[in-house]
């Protein structure tokens, strides 16, 4: 008997917007922290008030994210420029009670959370009397389930809005085209409204990923809990500060992830979606690289540091040359080969 076949593993497409300008939101009640947080992460000076909805128009900055293997490449080469990865953060209002249904800032708090790509969810479990909390007693767990029903009633009245819709022209109206957009929904629908599941807690096949990510479902974007502790506790449960943890993590939410190319002149992150080919990670460089794509010349960041130079790489057989249908991975060094007129020739064939 031959050897049996290797079983081929489906890669799904990833639920969420795709791209490489993403943002996490920082969501949470009022006066849970949330600013202050934005304001360490980010090293802003935004107002962080003890009163609710100190925050009304959303905050948005960015922060670089940390990376020993950035830093490495960085003394090695003493390039003239550094440039590395960034996570955007937004910082948005509170949420309370109802907000689904216009209390507090309401829908246009939720509008701010849909315009996100990953949530970092502020959990407040310090007590102090002077930092009023809007259910009177801190309670972080019920905190969590009060934010995660407004999402979920929001994602609600979402889908019942676009089956009504497409009942009309899927049902009533016979569109055959619209039927598997009107089927997924209504799958959407019985997890989301009668098991009262989050649409990111439930396992979809690839087509329907492909649809619901038109719908970008708030309770579908990924989540990290923070939860925002009193001083006292932090010390004496022997924490370490977690805020490079916590932008690595969020940027990891994102599905995101990035290539260097580095010498000389310059060391550089270049941020792509995570499962992305090479002639796609070379056309962030420029669009030239793209359509003219020869080959990517590949070293591990670990072969690198271990062997020292590039030359040594190459001596070791670990200085590869892939082709396009090589995926990318998180920390390759790549050099890029391409046929500088083929954009030229496109652009004459146009």
């Amino acid at each position: 008997m031959g050897p049996k076949k290797a079983e081929v593993v489906e890669q799904k497409p990833l639920i969420g917007r795709v791209g490489t300008n993403l943002k996490i939101g920082i969501v949470g009640c009022p006066n849970v922290g949330k600013s202050t947080f934005f304001n360490v992460l980010t090293k802003s000076a935004i107002p962080a008030e003890n009163f609710p909805f100190c925050t009304i128009d959303p905050n948005e900055s960015r922060v670089a994210v940390p990376d020993g293997r950035f830093d490495y490449l960085c003394e090695y080469h003493k390039p003239a420029s550094k440039v590395p990865a960034f996570l955007n953060v937004v910082d948005i209002a509170g949420l309370v009670k109802g907000a689904a249904s216009g209390q507090g800032l309401g829908n246009a708090f939720l509008s701010h959370i849909k315009a996100c790509d990953a949530i970092f969810h502020v959990c407040r479990a310090f007590d102090d009397t002077e930092v009023i909390h809007v259910d009177g007693e801190v309670n972080p767990v019920r905190d969590i389930e009060t934010i995660s029903e407004e999402l979920r009633l929001k994602d609600e009245e979402y889908i019942l809005a676009n089956c009504d819709k497409l009942e009309k022209t899927v049902i009533r109206g016979g569109d055959k085209k619209g039927k598997p957009e009107y089927d997924c929904l209504q799958k959407a629908k019985a997890h989301l409204i009668d098991q009262k599941q989050l649409i990111r807690m439930v396992d979809w096949s690839s087509t329907d990923i492909e649809i619901l990510n038109k719908h970008l479902f708030i309770t579908a974007k990924p989540i990290i809990y923070l939860v925002n502790l009193s001083e006292k506790d932090y010390i004496r449960k022997k924490n370490k500060c977690a805020m490079e943890k916590i932008i690595t993590q969020g940027y990891k939410a994102l599905q995101l992830q990035y290539f260097f190319t580095a010498g000389a002149d310059e060391v550089k992150c270049w941020t792509v979606p995570k499962g992305v080919k090479a002639p796609q990670a070379a056309g962030r460089i420029h669009t030239d690289f793209e359509k003219g794509f020869i080959m990517a010349e590949v070293m591990k960041f670990e072969d690198f540091k271990e062997e020292g130079s590039e030359p040594a790489c190459k001596a070791a057989g670990k200085y590869r040359q892939q082709g396009r249908n090589y995926t990318v991975e998180d920390g390759d060094i790549i050099f890029f080969k391409f046929n500088a007129g083929a954009g030229l020739k496109d652009a004459k064939k146009k």
